[in-house]
This record gives structure tokens, C-alpha cells and sequence, in this order.
């Protein structure tokens, strides 16, 4: 899985990666990253309500385990969309790949599970190489 995403993160800055992009430009990225956001804010949402239900009715009330299922679904879809949809949207743009890198390597996306050091080296490399597209 690994050498796969670097193989990908090499290949989409030739040729994907547009080095003036319009501000109009048509970049799917931008919306998949904001589905993915608000998908991960519901689910923020729903740990603090099964938190609160635990807290005020136990963990064997009706209240906390409708919390608690209600948690895990939308969990559930928010990681099936990171790695379904979030993972296989490729940039179009420099922009879009700069802001889909930040956020596959933050909280968000694969930051707490993916562990191996070389993909964060080839996220830093990408990163590097959109500082020097982004400043010619």
C-alpha cells in the first residue's frame, strides 16, 4: 500500500499538478475536502453526545447505546469516504494538491494510522515541491 501511494504522490504532481491555475479552475479536490471536513465534524459531534449520555444516563441506557450507534455510523462513513473517495481524488491543480496533502497528513486523514516514516517523507516532498512551483 505504501509504495502504491508513493508511486501515485510521484506520478500526480507531472501530471496532474497545474502550475497557474485559474481561480475558476475545476478542481473536484476542494469539494471532497470539505465533504470529508463536515463528515468529520458530525462525528465529533456524535462522540460528544455519546459522551454526555454516558455521563448522564450510563453506559446501559437506551440513550447511550442510540448515541453510541449513531457514533460509530457516522464514523464509519467518514473513514469509508477518506479512503474511498478522499484517497482517489486526484488534484488538478497545485493548489488542490498542496491543500490535499495537508489534509491527508493531518487529523483528518491518515496521520494517526499510518505510521511508516517513508510516507511521511514522500508527503514532505511533495509538500517542498509545490513551495517551488507555487513560488515561480
Amino acid at each position: 500500500m505504501i509504495e502504491a501511494d508513493a508511486t501515485l504522490a510521484r506520478a500526480a504532481l507531472p501530471r496532474h499538478a497545474d502550475t497557474n491555475p485559474s481561480p475558476a479552475s475545476d478542481d473536484p479536490t476542494f469539494a471532497v475536502l470539505k465533504r470529508h471536513a463536515a463528515l468529520w465534524k458530525a462525528w465529533g459531534a456524535a462522540i460528544s453526545r455519546t459522551d454526555a449520555a454516558q455521563e448522564a444516563f450510563g453506559e446501559a441506557s437506551a440513550a447511550y447505546h442510540s448515541a453510541y450507534d449513531q457514533q460509530q455510523e457516522i464514523g464509519d462513513a467518514a473513514c469509508d469516504y477518506r479512503d474511498e473517495v478522499l484517497i482517489t481524488t486526484v488534484p488538478r491543480t497545485a493548489p488542490g494538491l498542496a491543500a490535499y496533502v495537508a489534509h491527508v497528513r493531518g487529523e483528518k486523514g491518515y496521520r494517526d494510522i499510518s505510521a511508516e516514516e517513508v510516507f511521511a517523507d514522500i508527503m514532505n516532498t511533495i509538500q517542498a515541491s509545490l513551495r517551488l512551483i507555487q513560488s515561480n
